[in-house]
């Protein structure tokens, strides 16, 4: 092989680094590293969506060309634990992990499209053979790898591939902060950071209380970390919502309360109520994709139900999270915005609306993790850009369908 090429075969942290029994056992500079379970596995019983009516073509599009009946509603979420990885390597946009003994961490590649980010790595497979079989083997392929830089020291890495989108920034990204505030050992523990984050991101770090001390920008090309601290993603799990919900809740009601109270999650109390509307209707007229064609028709429909327009690009997290934990219903196109039922009253509802191309059934999964109401709608595609139209009146129904 060549010198300049490299291959990694993958690990899973959850299988391959030494178990610990206990925090203080993580910190031990074995390769590859060692694996805490945080949360062990676990799941949920969604609650089947409060349908319009009974076309059976919406039920078999959302349930994924199967009767309701056929479909399996049990989420599985996947145990969640906390990897210290000595001497890691932490790779381009993708932010791809590299343990010390060479492979990669599978835990850190979402998919193939994250590992080829930045042409740094390419999946292939190689044959192998093992006691006279050949097994085929996955590894990442990497061409010219460049000398890293050398970080010393511990440090936490919430961050992944996707980290820029605000609905995996607040449920996939945010919550892997939660045991540098609560675990002793981790205490002051530099995290690192995007480069360039957007004001969300920045603000979401500010209200848990990590600040710019200790964030270390990752300038997206090829280091060397000391001792890496991986908390592994839950995927909705309901410990790390509700973590994120409380924390940001009271975060926002501390800062509301005055100069004299405590920022971060030690802030206590609900966030102040924000005098405006309790129906919320969530428009994308300024996104690239998914735009409501006939928003406007939906928005009148929705007028007289007590129903106001609210656009969210630009406005500041707290005033979003504030928003929303004033919410009752809310009625929106399938997109970021809507993670914010995050913060809504457990007695709040969503109706989502969906071009009927792609189901998702992220915000369904919320909710049912949450308790609150979901109906959905969805409609034919219209454009390239997954432009879409759903009917007005069968919005209107959806809202009395959750209790409005």
């Amino acid at each position: 092989m060549r010198a300049d090429v490299a291959l990694h075969p993958f690990l899973s942290v959850a299988t391959d680094c030494a178990p610990a029994a206990v925090v203080e056992d993580l910190f031990v500079d074995d390769l590859p590293g060692r694996y805490l379970v945080a949360e062990p596995p676990a799941s949920l019983r969604c609650r089947p969506p409060l349908w319009v009516d009974h076309a059976e073509d919406e039920r078999r599009f959302f349930f994924g060309g199967r009767s309701e009946g056929a479909f399996d509603p049990v989420y599985p979420f996947a145990a969640a634990g906390v990897a210290v990885l000595p001497h890691a390597r932490l790779v381009g946009r993708g932010y791809v992990v590299v343990a010390g003994d060479g492979r990669v961490v599978a835990e850190s590649v979402s998919g193939d499209h994250v590992l080829a980010t930045d042409g740094h790595f390419e999946k292939q497979t190689v044959s192998v053979e093992v006691d006279g079989r050949r097994h085929a083997v996955p590894v990442a392929v990497r061409g010219h790898p460049s000398r890293p830089r050398l970080l010393p020291g511990r440090h936490i890495l919430p961050t992944h591939h996707w980290h820029f989108n605000y609905h995996h920034w607040l449920v996939e990204c945010l919550p892997r902060l939660r045991h540098a505030l609560e675990w002793p050992s981790l205490a002051g523990c530099p995290v690192i950071v995007p480069p360039a984050m957007a004001p969300f991101q920045r603000e979401s770090l500010a209200l848990v209380g990590i600040g710019s001390e200790r964030q270390v920008p990752f300038d997206e090309g090829d280091w060397r970390v000391a001792s890496l601290v991986f908390p592994t993603i839950g995927q909705f799990a309901p410990a790390e919502l509700a973590w994120v919900r409380a924390g940001l809740l009271r975060a926002v009601a501390g800062r509301g309360a005055g100069a004299g109270s405590r920022p971060g999650l030690r802030s206590a109390g609900p966030p102040e109520a924000v005098h405006g509307p309790r129906r919320l209707y969530i428009s994308r007229g300024d996104a690239a994709t998914r735009r409501l064609v006939n928003e406007a028709e939906v928005v009148a429909a929705l007028a007289p139900l007590g129903f106001a327009r609210l656009e969210l690009t630009g406005m500041p997290l707290a005033e979003q999270v504030a928003r929303f934990a004033n919410a009752e219903i809310v009625v929106g196109p399938h997109g970021s915005g809507l993670t914010n039922m995050l913060f809504a009253p457990r007695s709040a509802a969503l109706v989502e609306l969906m071009p009927r191309d792609h189901v998702n059934h992220c915000f369904w999964l919320m909710a049912s993790v949450l308790g609150q109401r979901y109906a959905f709608v969805s409609g034919p595609v219209g454009t390239p850009a997954r432009d879409f139209e759903v009917p007005a009146e069968r919005v209107v129904r959806a809202v009395a369908a959750v209790g409005g």
